[in-house]
Parts: C-alpha cells; sequence; structure tokens
C-alpha cells in the first residue's frame, strides 16, 4: 500500500480493501472468549483509524504500522486456532474409540445372549448393563433415572400396540405350508435363548447378588428401587417373549416370519442399547459416568445352595414349555382345518356368461389328504351338475379356481373362473372373495360375492324354504299365490300369460322345490302347456311346459312335477327358447324366496350359450305382487275386507284377489276414484275425458239452485283441474198476463267439435229469478251450442242470459258473451271459442282479465296464443317463454303489422326478433326502409323484461305514448323509438334504466319537459330527444352524465339557460341545443369539455359574450353559435382551436376587429362571421388558412384594403366581402384561387379597374362586383368564365364596348351592366346566350341597332334596354318579339326580391280578401340576385306573403303598389305577410 505513494483515492481503496480482510478474519466464529475480545478491540481501533480518510502522508506510516500490527494479530490468532483444532483432533478420537467400544459390546451380546458374564478366574459377576439398572443405581428425577424409565415406557408401549393390532386386524391363519412352521419353531427357540431380560431379572430378585456392595456403592441405591426395576425388567421380558410368540404364529409366510421377529428382537434389546449410548455420552455427563461405573462394579457371586440354586432357570424353563405347547395347540388346530368356514355362499354375475347364475348358492366344505393339502368347497345342489371350489396351479400360479365338474375335480377340469391373484399361501377360500375373478380367456366376471355361512342358519339360507309353514325352516312364511300388478301391462309375446301364479305341489301335497326356491304354476292354460315360474340360481325364470319338457304332452301335470324332483333335469341341457322371461338379478337385498317386486326381461339366446341373457334393452313392464291377504302385511286395496282364508271382500266396485283391479273408464263416475292420481276416475266424471256412450247420464239431479224433476245428463262432480269452468246466468221472470204454464223447459250445452253435452236438464218455469249453474268443458272448448227447449212466445217466460268464463266466485271469471240475451222462445245460440285455462293463468299478471273476449287487440293476440297452446304442455313451466311469445303478437297486433310477421314458428325465429337462447334481447322495425305501421306502439313490448336493444322507428303511432313501464326493462341498453309521431311525455321512469347505453326519442311529439330523473343513465353515452315540443329548462342533472359523448336536444321549446354543469361531462363529442329559445350567456364550463368535436347553438336567444375558455376545445370541428343575440368581441383564443373545420358565428352583434390569431385555424374550411358588427381591416394573417373552402364576411363594417395574402388561399370556393367599406382595388393575387366558384365583393368602395389575373378563374360560376367605384373597360379574359352563371357589375364606372367574348359564356344565367358609362353597339355575340334569363344593360351609352342575334334570347325573363341610345321603337320591336311586353287593366304590382343563399326556398304570394291566390312566384335559381318581376292584381289584391322553407330568413323584397313602397328585411322566420294597401 505504502509503495504506491499516492496519498489520493488509491489509498481509501486500500483501506476499504483491508477493512474487509480484516471483518473476514473476525467472523471465524473461534471459541475462545479471549481471543474474539482482542480482535473486536483491534477491529474498533482500525476502524477508528480508517474513518479519517485524511490523504496525507503521515497517514500512510500510520497505516503501515497497523498494518504490521494487523499482521502480527493474525498470526498469534492463527497459532491459537492450530492449539484448538489439536483438542478437536483429540476429542474426535476418543469418540471414535466410544463406538467402537459400543460395537464390541452390542457384538458381545449378541454372541453370548446375555450382559451379565464372569471374569475367567474370577468368582465375582458384573452387573447388569442395562437401562433398567438405571432405575436402583441413581437418584430420582437424575438424567439416568429419567433414561431408564423412558425406555421402560417405550418398549411396553411398543409391545402393547402390537398386541392390540394383532387382536383387532389378525387372526391365526388357518394353515401354513411345512416350510413356514419349521421356521416359526425355529424362530421360538432363538426368542427364548437370545433375550434374557426375565432370566436375569429372575436372579436378581431370588439371589440379591452384591446388594450390600451396590447400596455402598451407588448413592442413589434403593431396595425398593432395586425390586421394582428387576420387576419391571422381568415383566418387559414375558411381554416380550408373548408378544414375539405372538408374531411368530400368526405369520404365514418366512418373510413375514424374520420381518415380525427382527423388530420385536430390536425392542428387546432397547435398554441394552440405551444402556451403551449412555456409557458414550450421548445422554449426558453425569449417565456416562453412571454407566461406566456399573460397567467396572464386580459383584461377589451368591448363588443359594441346594435345590433352590436353580430355581430362576426353572421358572424360565416354564415359558419355554407353555410356549411349546401353545404352539402344538397352534399346529393341531392348523391341520384339523376346523377355523375354516364348513358352508359358503356364492353369486355369480351372469351378465358376460349366463349359465354362471346356475351355479350361485350354497357350497361345503370338503377335506383332501396330504402335505399342504387345502379344502374343497362343492355346491350342495347335487346330481344336476356341480360347481366346485379348489386350490390348483395355473398358467404358473398358485390360486383359486372354480369349475363345473360332475365327476372329476376343479384342478383336473377346464377350469371356468380364477382369481387373478397369486396366493401361494392361502389355506381358506374366503382370502379371495375381494379378488377380482377371471375367465379362462382373461376377462374379467362382471360380479363375484363369496361369503362365509354360519352353521346355525344353514337350513334358512340353503335349505327349504318355508311357504306353508309345515317346514323345519325358521324363515317366515313366503306368500303362496304370484299376481300380476295390475298396474302394468304384463308378459306378452306368443299368448296371453297368466295373470296368477300358485305353488306347484305333489301328489303328497309338499310344495315343488327348485334351487331351495317354491316353484309356481300358472292359473290358465293354453297351447304352449302350463305356465311355470321358478328360480335358477341366479333369476327368476318364467317359461311353458311345452319347451321344458321333451315329453309330447305337456299337459302332464305328473311330468311336470317329476320334472324338477328326479336328478335329471339339467338346465344346462334345455332346447333354445326354452325360457321366456328372466328377472333382475336376485342378491342379498332383494331376495325375497318369491319374485315379488323384481323386474323382468326378455331372454335373449346367443349362438354357444345354453342358457339365455337376460335382455336389459328390453325391459318387461310386468311385476309380481303378492296374492294372499293379510292385515299386516299384504292388506286388501280400496277398503277391502280381508278374511281368514287370505281372501279379500271388495268395495267401491273393485276386482282381483287384492281387489287391485280399479272400476275406471266405465262411463260411470266413482267418487272414490275421483283423484288425480286416478285419472279422475279414469275420466269419467269429466265430459272431456269421459269415452262411454253414457257418460253423465243421469248424473245431475241438482241444477241451477232446484232439485231437478228428473235426473239430467251432467258432470256434477269434475274435479279435473285441466277442465274449464263456464258459469251460465240466467234471469228469468214471468209475465202476468201471459197464457197457461207448462211443466218444464230444458236447458242444453252441446259442443259439436269433441261431439259432448256438458250438461242438458230440465227446469221448473215457475223457479224464477237469478240462477246459475257451473259447468266444467274442455281446454279450448270450441263450437258449443247453448240451447233453450221447450219455450214458447204464449208461456209468458221470459230469460236473459250471460255465460262467464270462470267461477261465479272468482273475481278473474271473464265475460265469455259480451251482451245480454232474451230468450222467450227456443233458441240456440253460438258460444265463442273458450281460451285455454293453462294460457290464462299463466299470463293472469300480465293481461286484464277485461280485454278478454272483447277483440281488442289483446284479445286477438291472447286468441291466437290459445289455438297455439298445445305446444306448451306445461304453461307454467314456459311462463316467461308465453309472455315474450304474447308482448310479440299483442305488439305486432296492435301495429296493424302483416300478418305473415306472426307465424307458429318459435317467435326467436320471426324477422324482428333476435334471442338469446330462448330469451328476445333484441326487438327491431325499420319503417323508413321497409314501410311505416300505423297502428299502435302497444305497451306489452315492455314484458320483453330480458331485452337489451329496442330499435323501431320511422313509423305513425299518433295515438301512442311511451308507457311507464318502459322502467321495467331493467337489461335495456338501447330504446330508439325516434320518427314514431308519439305524443305524451317522456316518463320518468326511464331514469331506471341504469344500463341503457342509448337513448332516442326524437323526431316526435313529445311535450313536456325533460324529467331530471335522466341524470340516473350514468351509463348513457347517446341521447337524442330532438325534433319534439319538450319545454322547460334543460335540468341541471345532465351533469352527471359522464360517459355521454352525443347530446341532441335541438329544435325544441326549451328555455332558460345552458346549465353549467355540461361542464362535468367529460366524454361529450357532440353537442346540439341549437333552435330552441335558450337565453342567458354561454357558460365558459364548457370549455372544460375536451373531447367536444361539435358544438351548435344556434338560433336561440343567447346573449353576452363569447367565453375565451372555447379556445381550449382544441378537439372541435364545428363550432356553431349563429342566429343569436351574441355582442363583444370574437375572443383571439378561437385561434387555437386548431382542430376546427367549420365556424358559423353570422347573424349576431359582434363587434371590434377579427384576431389575426385565426390565421393559426389551419384546419378551417368554412368560416361565416357574415352578418355582425366586426369592423378594421381583414388581417394578413387569413392567407395561412391554407383549408379555407369558403370565406363569408359580408354584412360587416370591414375596412381597409383586400390584403394580397388571400390569394394564398389555394382551396377557396366562396369569397364573400360584399356589404362592407373596402378600399382600394381589387389585388391581382385574387387571381390565383384557380378553385374559386363564387366573388362576391359588392356594396364596398372599391375602385381601379378589375385586374386581368381575374380571367384565370375558369371555375368561377358567379361573379358580384356591383355598387363599388370600379372603372376601366371589362377585361376580354371575361371569355376565359366558361362556366359563370352570374356576372353582376352595376353600379360601377366601367367604359368601353361590352367586349364580344361574352358571347363565350354559354351558361350565363343573368347579366347585369346597369348605371356603367359602356359605350358602342352591343355585339352580335350576344346572341350565343341561348341560356340567358336576365339581361339589364340600362342606365349606359350603348348606341347602334340592335342585333338581330338578340331574339335568340328565348329564355330571357326580364330584359332592360332603358336608358340608352337604342330607340323606343327597336327596343318596343324586341320586348314584343320575346314576349316581355308588359300590360295591365288592373293594379300594378312591381317587385325588386333580392335571393338568399338558398334561393329554391324562396316563394311568394298576394291574395285577395277571400284569401284567393292572384299572383305567386318563387323557387329560384340564382343566389344573391335581385329579381325585377311585375304582376297585374285587382284592386283588393293586398295581402303579399314571403316563405323561407328554411326557416332562417334571409332574403328582402321591395315591394312598389300604386307609387308607395313597402320593404321586407331577411329578418323573420318562415313566413311574413304584408298589408300592399295599407298605404293607399
Amino acid at each position: 500500500m505504502a509503495e504506491t505513494g499516492d496519498p489520493a483515492m488509491d489509498i481509501q481503496e486500500e483501506l476499504q480493501a483491508l477493512k474487509r480482510s480484516f471483518e473476514a478474519m473476525t467472523e471465524t466464529g473461534d471459541p475462545a472468549m479471549d481471543i474474539q475480545e482482542e480482535l473486536q478491540a483491534s477491529k474498533r481501533s482500525f476502524e477508528a483509524m480508517t474513518e479519517t480518510g485524511d490523504p496525507a502522508m503521515d497517514i500512510q506510516e500510520e497505516l503501515q504500522a497497523l498494518k504490521r500490527s494487523f499482521k502480527l494479530d493474525i498470526s498469534n490468532l492463527q497459532e491459537k486456532n492450530a492449539e484448538l483444532e489439536a483438542k478437536n483432533a483429540d476429542l474426535e478420537e476418543k469418540h471414535l474409540d466410544a463406538k467402537k467400544a459400543i460395537s464390541e459390546l452390542r457384538n458381545l451380546v449378541q454372541k453370548n445372549g446375555r450382559i451379565i458374564d464372569k471374569d475367567e478366574g474370577d468368582d465375582s459377576i458384573l452387573m447388569n448393563t442395562n437401562a433398567y439398572t438405571f432405575l436402583y443405581t441413581s437418584a430420582l428425577c437424575s438424567a439416568p433415572f429419567i433414561a431408564g424409565v423412558v425406555t421402560s415406557l417405550i418398549q411396553y408401549t411398543v409391545f402393547s400396540l402390537f398386541l392390540l393390532d394383532l387382536l383387532n386386524t389378525t387372526s391365526i391363519p388357518p394353515g401354513v405350508t411345512t416350510l413356514v412352521r419349521a421356521c416359526q419353531a425355529i424362530a421360538i427357540i432363538i426368542a427364548f435363548l437370545v433375550e434374557t431380560d426375565m432370566l436375569t431379572a429372575l436372579r436378581g430378585m431370588f439371589y440379591r447378588e452384591g446388594f450390600d456392595e451396590m447400596a455402598n456403592a451407588f448413592d442413589g441405591f434403593a431396595p425398593w428401587k432395586f425390586y421394582f426395576a428387576n420387576a419391571l425388567m422381568g415383566m418387559q421380558g414375558l411381554l416380550g417373549k408373548f408378544v414375539a410368540f405372538s408374531l411368530i404364529t400368526f405369520a404365514d409366510n418366512v418373510f413375514d416370519l424374520l420381518l415380525n421377529f427382527t423388530a420385536v428382537m430390536f425392542v428387546s434389546e432397547l435398554d441394552e442399547i440405551v444402556f451403551l449410548l449412555s456409557k458414550a455420552g450421548y445422554v449426558g455427563r453425569r449417565a456416562e459416568r453412571l454407566a461406566k461405573k456399573i460397567q467396572k462394579m464386580k459383584l461377589p457371586q451368591r448363588p443359594p445352595n441346594g435345590n433352590l440354586r436353580h430355581v430362576h432357570l426353572f421358572l424360565y424353563g416354564l415359558t419355554l414349555v407353555a410356549a411349546f405347547i401353545a404352539f402344538a395347540f397352534v399346529v393341531h388346530q392348523q391341520d384339523s382345518q376346523n377355523s375354516l368356514a364348513d358352508f359358503v355362499k356364492v353369486q355369480f354375475g351372469d351378465e358376460v356368461d349366463p349359465t354362471l347364475g346356475l351355479f350361485s348358492g350354497c357350497y361345503e366344505k370338503q377335506l383332501k389328504d396330504g402335505w399342504d393339502a387345502r379344502v374343497r368347497y362343492v355346491q350342495t345342489q347335487s346330481d344336476r351338475g356341480q360347481g366346485d371350489f379348489e386350490y390348483c396351479l395355473v398358467d404358473g400360479l398358485q390360486t383359486w379356481v372354480f369349475a363345473i365338474v360332475q365327476s372329476k375335480t376343479a384342478c383336473d377340469d377346464n377350469f371356468a373362473l380364477r382369481s387373478s391373484e397369486e396366493r401361494s399361501t392361502s389355506f381358506d377360500l374366503l382370502d379371495a372373495k375381494g379378488d377380482q375373478w377371471l375367465f379362462e380367456t382373461g376377462n374379467a366376471i362382471s360380479e363375484f360375492q363369496l361369503g362365509e355361512i354360519d352353521p346355525s342358519r344353514f337350513e334358512i339360507e340353503c335349505g327349504t324354504i318355508s311357504v306353508k309353514g309345515d317346514t323345519t325352516s325358521s324363515t317366515e312364511e313366503l306368500c303362496p299365490v304370484m299376481t300380476v300388478d295390475v298396474d302394468a301391462i304384463g308378459f306378452s309375446g306368443s299368448h296371453d300369460w297368466s295373470k296368477t301364479f300358485v305353488l306347484l305341489e305333489n301328489l303328497n301335497s309338499e310344495v315343488v322345490q327348485f334351487y331351495q326356491r317354491p316353484v309356481f304354476i300358472g292359473d290358465s292354460l293354453g297351447s304352449e302347456g302350463y305356465e311355470l315360474l321358478f328360480f335358477a340360481g341366479r333369476r327368476w325364470v318364467l317359461a311353458t311346459t311345452k319347451l321344458l319338457t321333451e315329453d309330447d304332452d305337456p299337459f302332464n301335470m305328473e311330468n311336470v312335477i317329476s320334472l324338477f324332483e328326479s336328478s335329471g333335469f339339467w338346465l344346462l341341457e334345455l332346447r333354445t327358447e326354452a325360457l321366456s322371461y328372466l328377472s333382475e338379478a336376485v342378491n342379498q337385498g332383494n331376495d325375497r324366496g318369491t319374485p315379488l317386486g323384481l323386474q323382468w326381461y326378455n331372454a335373449r339366446y346367443a349362438d354357444g350359450v345354453a342358457f339365455p341373457f337376460a335382455d336389459i334393452s328390453r325391459p318387461v313392464d310386468g311385476s309380481f305382487r303378492c296374492g294372499k291377504c293379510n292385515s299386516r302385511t299384504n292388506p286388501c286395496l280400496y277398503e277391502g275386507i280381508c278374511q281368514d282364508d287370505g281372501t279379500c271382500i271388495c268395495s267401491h266396485g273393485t276386482s282381483g284377489r287384492l281387489c287391485e283391479i280399479k272400476p275406471l273408464s266405465d262411463g260411470v263416475c266413482n267418487p272414490f276414484f275421483n283423484t288425480a292420481p286416478d285419472e279422475y276416475d279414469g275420466g269419467d266424471c269429466c265430459v272431456a275425458t269421459c269415452s262411454k256412450a253414457n257418460c253423465g247420464v243421469g248424473e245431475m239431479n241438482f241444477a241451477f239452485g232446484q232439485s231437478l224433476q228428473r235426473n239430467g245428463t251432467g258432470f256434477p262432480n269434475c274435479n279435473d283441474p285441466s277442465m274449464v269452468p263456464l258459469t251460465i246466468y240466467l234471469e228469468t221472470e214471468i209475465v202476468e198476463d201471459a197464457g197457461s204454464g207448462f211443466a218444464s223447459y230444458t236447458v242444453e250445452l252441446h259442443c259439436e267439435e269433441a261431439d259432448t253435452t256438458p250438461m242438458r236438464v230440465a227446469l221448473d218455469p215457475s223457479i224464477v229469478g237469478t240462477l246459475n249453474e257451473t259447468v266444467y268443458v274442455d281446454d279450448k272448448a270450441g263450437s258449443c251450442l247453448l240451447s233453450f227447449i221447450g219455450i214458447q212466445s204464449w208461456t209468458g217466460l221470459n230469460i236473459s242470459y250471460q255465460i262467464m268464463d270462470g267461477l261465479d266466485s272468482s273475481a278473474d271469471s271473464m265475460l265469455l258473451m259480451n251482451e245480454e240475451r232474451n230468450i222467450t222462445a227456443d233458441g240456440i245460440f253460438a258460444l265463442p271459442t273458450v281460451y285455454s285455462r293453462c294460457l290464462k293463468e299463466t299470463l293472469a299478471g300480465v293481461v286484464d282479465a277485461h280485454d278478454l273476449y272483447t277483440g281488442s287487440y289483446q284479445d286477438e293476440a291472447f286468441a291466437r296464443l290459445s289455438n297455439e297452446a298445445t305446444k306448451f304442455e306445461n304453461c307454467s313451466s314456459n311462463q316467461e317463454y308465453l309472455i315474450e311469445r304474447y308482448s310479440l303478437v299483442a305488439l305486432s297486433t296492435a301495429e296493424e303489422a302483416p300478418e305473415s310477421w306472426i307465424s307458429s314458428k318459435d317467435h326467436c325465429l320471426w324477422s324482428r326478433v333476435t334471442c338469446d337462447g330462448s330469451r328476445v334481447v333484441e326487438l327491431t322495425y325499420d319503417g323508413l326502409t321497409n314501410g311505416a305501421l300505423k297502428g299502435l306502439l302497444a305497451p306489452e313490448f315492455t314484458l320483453l323484461r330480458h331485452s337489451e336493444r329496442i330499435d323501431v322507428f320511422g313509423n305513425e303511432f299518433s295515438e301512442s305514448t311511451i308507457p311507464t313501464e318502459v322502467g321495467t326493462l331493467s337489461a335495456l341498453t338501447s330504446l330508439l323509438l325516434s320518427i314514431n309521431g308519439l305524443s305524451g311525455t317522456v316518463p320518468t321512469e326511464v331514469g331506471k334504466l341504469t344500463a341503457l347505453t342509448d337513448l332516442r326519442l326524437n323526431d316526435n311529439a313529445l311535450s313536456g319537459t325533460i324529467p331530471s330523473e335522466v341524470g340516473k343513465l350514468t351509463a348513457l353515452t347517446d341521447l337524442r330527444l330532438y325534433d319534439n315540443a319538450l319545454s322547460g329548462t334543460i335540468p341541471s342533472e345532465v351533469g352527471k352524465l359522464i360517459a355521454l359523448s352525443y347530446l341532441s336536444l335541438r329544435t325544441n321549446a326549451l328555455s332558460g339557460t345552458v346549465p353549467s354543469e355540461v361542464g362535468s361531462m367529460s366524454a361529450l363529442t357532440d353537442l346540439r341545443l341549437f333552435d330552441n329559445a335558450l337565453s342567458g350567456t354561454l357558460p365558459s364550463e364548457v370549455g372544460k369539455l375536451g373531447a367536444l368535436k361539435i358544438l351548435s347553438l344556434r338560433d336561440n336567444a343567447l346573449s353576452g359574450t363569447i367565453p375565451s375558455q372555447v379556445g381550449n376545445l382544441g378537439a372541435m370541428k364545428l363550432l356553431s353559435l349563429r342566429d343569436n343575440s351574441l355582442s363583444g368581441t370574437l375572443p383571439s383564443e378561437v385561434g387555437s382551436m386548431s382542430a376546427l373545420t367549420a365556424l358559423y358565428l353570422y347573424g349576431n352583434r359582434l363587434s371590434g376587429s377579427i384576431p389575426s390569431e385565426l390565421g393559426n385555424m389551419t384546419a378551417l374550411k368554412t368560416m361565416w362571421l357574415y352578418n355582425n358588427a366586426l369592423s378594421g381591416a381583414l388581417p394578413s394573417e387569413i392567407g395561412n388558412m391554407s383549408a379555407l373552402a369558403a370565406l363569408r364576411l359580408n354584412g360587416n363594417r370591414l375596412s381597409g384594403t383586400i390584403p394580397s395574402q388571400v390569394g394564398n388561399l389555394s382551396a377557396l370556393t366562396v369569397l364573400n366581402l360584399n356589404n362592407n367599406a373596402l378600399p382600394g382595388t381589387i389585388p391581382s393575387e385574387v387571381g390565383n384561387l384557380s378553385a374559386l366558384t363564387k366573388l362576391w365583393l359588392y356594396n364596398n368602395t372599391l375602385s381601379g379597374t378589375i385586374p386581368s389575373e381575374v380571367g384565370n378563374l375558369s371555375a368561377l360560376i358567379a361573379l358580384q362586383l356591383h355598387t363599388n367605384a370600379l372603372s376601366g373597360t371589362i377585361p376580354s379574359e371575361v371569355g376565359n368564365w366558361i362556366s359563370l352563371a352570374v356576372l353582376g357589375l352595376y353600379n360601377n364606372m366601367f367604359s368601353g364596348s361590352l367586349p364580344s367574348e361574352i358571347g363565350l359564356l354559354d351558361n350565363l344565367l343573368y347579366l347585369n351592366l346597369r348605371n356603367n358609362v359602356l359605350n358602342g353597339t352591343l355585339p352580335s355575340e350576344i346572341g350565343l346566350l341561348t341560356n340567358l334569363q336576365y339581361l339589364i344593360l340600362e342606365g349606359n351609352k350603348l348606341s347602334g341597332p340592335l342585333p338581330t342575334e338578340i331574339l335568340r334570347l328565348t329564355n330571357l325573363t326580364q330584359l332592360e334596354l332603358s336608358g340608352n341610345l337604342f330607340s323606343e321603337e327597336e327596343v318596343d320591336e324586341v320586348m314584343v318579339s320575346l314576349g316581355l311586353d308588359f300590360s295591365c287593366n288592373e293594379t300594378i304590382v312591381e317587385m325588386a326580391l333580392t335571393s338568399d343563399h338558398s334561393p329554391d326556398e324562396t316563394t311568394w304570394e298576394i291574395t285577395i280578401g277571400d284569401g284567393s291566390v292572384v299572383a305567386s312566384g318563387g323557387g329560384y335559381v340564382l343566389e344573391s340576385i335581385t329579381h325585377d318581376e311585375k304582376v297585374c292584381v285587382p284592386l283588393d289584391g293586398c295581402n303579399f306573403t314571403l316563405f323561407d322553407q328554411d326557416e332562417d330568413g334571409g332574403p328582402t323584397v321591395e315591394i312598389t303598389r300604386l307609387g308607395k313602397v313597402y320593404q321586407i328585411d331577411g329578418a323573420f322566420t318562415n313566413q311574413v305577410v304584408v298589408d300592399i294597401c295599407a298605404k293607399c
């Protein structure tokens, strides 16, 4: 470090490196405390020295000294570390010696089988070297004592857990192989020889060897502790041997045996292992010293003399003998195989192989001789083939197999099934009950259940089934009679099967059994012989004797009985198709000993399979129930009475063994079965469901509040809710002076469509007053007739009636017949079709019941849906769908829409409907394109509760309003009802449509105010209410519509001010409030609308100044404030609106100069500032507005010359500077405006000549320079203006002749050169202007003869030649030739009409007192042209009316009548009327 000699930055860097090196040395974590303290002190000193950072030379010297001192400290530290490492190496060497000693001791223990040993040539013995020794040699609660206690607890706990596990989860195996048994015997001997804790404990307690010596040597020694420790050790040894014996005998293979034996030995030796660990110091210093002392301690050997010398050996030997006696007992039990189940029960799945089902049942154990022999289990059903389970070697696997054998064993025959698991040590078939069983092909059987049968239940499980109570079985008596469930279709096929099956008995009156189940025989006898129902091991089967027997006589009962009782009935040898039906598989859960309640299937035979499958694809609608009654478990049905013999006495017309056959559908209403589960007596109780000829006959004995003289036809007990109630009201009276009475008259209701008679009753005419009766007819009953029979005019009986759809007491009843009918004679009256009850109930909350049967559009819609109701089996589950369908049908009906719009198809497929799933989400119709609808906008459209878009516009719904229910359409995002002629107000409920983003109600006839609730529509982006008759103010709540981008309220009658809250509508891009009556100032807050692109407030009554904040609207493209009363100057900030393309400020009172900042608006295309009070010069910066196409500054007070920079506006097409006070000359740069079409500079003080450069304006259409002080000649370049239509140069000082090039202007319509000083002759080329309509040359000095070519101007409507040097005769001749002469015998009215910029919209008329039009004109072509016209009118033609369709005013008229002048300026709306006779 000192060698660098640099006192600068490198010294500091070296200091930092040295500091880091020092810190690395001190972080070694040396255990010597004094070294650490010294290092810390040195470190602090070093840090103090290095923190100064002094760069001087003395610091370097001090650092060198410190560095040498530091190196010395490091050297000392390294020496001390070396000493510590040597000590650590010595400790590690001693630790290895201890581990070696432990290993030698462990080997010694394993070799000698004990700890206590004797030194050669010495009579003394060593102390016990195990953890139990700590218990009596150490003090209580000391580390050695605790180690001994913990060790004993661990041993006892582990041995106890071993025992509990054995007792709870394991049993002695039923058998083991010879090899396993030999290993078991050897393991027992080893366990007793190696584990000697018990022997040591016995010797210690009996002999007390070294008792006194231990008391003297160990402070913690106490006699009770000595005996307690030895007793604890002895019990541990005994418990360990018992556990070892149990684990050894419970093992069924060598591997488990060795594993269990090793585990027990390890736990038994744990006390010796803990002692050795203590000696090695792992349990603490105290335990280490005590263990070493115990190991070195020698005790005198003092065994007793005589027979007691070997008493401990004797007792230890007894435990060994007891162990071998117990082992011998286990061997005997295994060899006798008494622990194996005597009987097992098997169930085979027959889905893959149906023959396996025949071998389900009971199997009995059979013993086999030989070494390691296993038992076999044989099916108890003998003589018909047997199933056999045996233990065999199959495919190299030792496992259990099943085979179908008749003489050999399973291991001899080909097996049918085998367990998938290898079980080399298994002696018990039940070991395989959880296995998967495989066919010989390797496929798995669908089901296999195996279980042990308790011998005491063998007769119950496998013996004779009790069916008559005369057997020894303890089972309940089973049902002796099987009947087919009457509610099911039953069995069908080649013949009608029996409905009842009874027990088959032999000649001794014993029940014939098969597979431990009774055989049943049918009660009918057909061509197929007897019908038999019997069990086949797995399923019940149904068959006929014709196919079961080989006998030619299937009706021989003896043969049938012997078939089941003989041994030759082998089911696998039956002919094909012998069995017709099979039941579901029988298992423990559904086995009742009979086929009660089982599902049945058709039999299906497969190729190569002798027994059929149950075809689950063809189930049978039939099951069996018990046909013998008992009052407890199988009572008679329907209030029948069970007799002692098991037969029933039936009630309520029922029949059958259990009264199960109901008297349904017999034409008579049975009140007991008039319930929904019985289909209301099978339909007998209602007219629409009864199918018999006698339906309802004689059922009525009371009707219309009176007992009938004779029973009539009717259905008074009709309870079927699908029927529709009709209530008939009769108002009867008898005229007092009528003739003699009569006995009765008949009232009948007959429905021809269904050919049913719901009611026919004979009434007593003497009972008068208000009568009513309710009858039930079919839902949607049609073509029904109400008849009155037996009434004659002479009887004096008058009846009026009404019919209600509904019950008499129901508030929802509807008048089916709208008109009351008065009956004085027999009559038949047709009823309208009854509407669907289901539909009425479903739409009850939607359709007003009073609208039905009225012919209203609601009624028509409901009728249409009622006719469709068959499509809706459950109206309530289709409620939402039906409500939407009704809404659409009602809407189309009210709109008078084309019939084709409503079809029977799903309404989601209708042309104007869009659905999401089954829900209507959009309803649209464009009346402008597709033709306007002219009905009503029905409020039912608000029933489309899931609608997201309603877009119906361009219609004529003049009698419709917006319903308040619109507020229920909570999902609506777009409501577009514009151009529909809607009236009424905007409902406040629109404020509930919080999801709405688009609301368009424009172009209607809505009145009232804009509801403030519109401010709740915070999601709204588009709001259009324009072209209505809305009044009031704009609610300030619109300021809450922060998402709104388009707002148009134009063309209403809104008043008040523009609310300042609009400044909060930050998303607004388009704001249109024009054509209202808004007043006040334009709020400065509009300057906050940074996204605004269009702001139009024209045609209002706004006052005040234009706020400078508009300059903040950088996105603005159109600003229209025209035709207001704005005053003040045009703020220069307008020039900051760099994106503006159109600026309309005309028709205000703006004053001051035009700010030069407008030159910054380079995107501006249209700037109309005319008709204000602007003054000053036109700024030269206007030449920077390169995009400007239309510039209108006319009608102001501008002065100063036209700046030459105007020539830079290359895109300019219109330049209007007329009606100002502009002096100077026309700048020649105007000739650069090649796109210019209109140049209006008239009514200024311009002087000088027309610059020849103007001739470059070849696109020019209109040139108006009149009323200035221009002089010089008309330039010949006029011929370049080939598109020119208007040329006005009058009221100037042009001289010279009219250039002949004027004839090149083929499109010229208007030529006015009045009041100049032109001279010379009129060029003949004037005749080329054949389109010319106005030729005005008066007030010049033109002379010479008129060229004959002038007569070609046949389109002239005005020709003025006066004030020149032409002869009057010549002029008159031309006027006559062109049809322009004028004569009037009445009153002449002269007009000078100056058109505005929309001349085609200007018309006029003159009327007389009765309103008749006597003169009219208008529809002009040329704008800003003065049209001179004369008309001849009657003297009373006094009313002059001027029209302007654009309602913007503009045209001016000067009218002269009888020398009186009348003026009309442009300040009017759409029309103005002047009395032109007022001054006369």
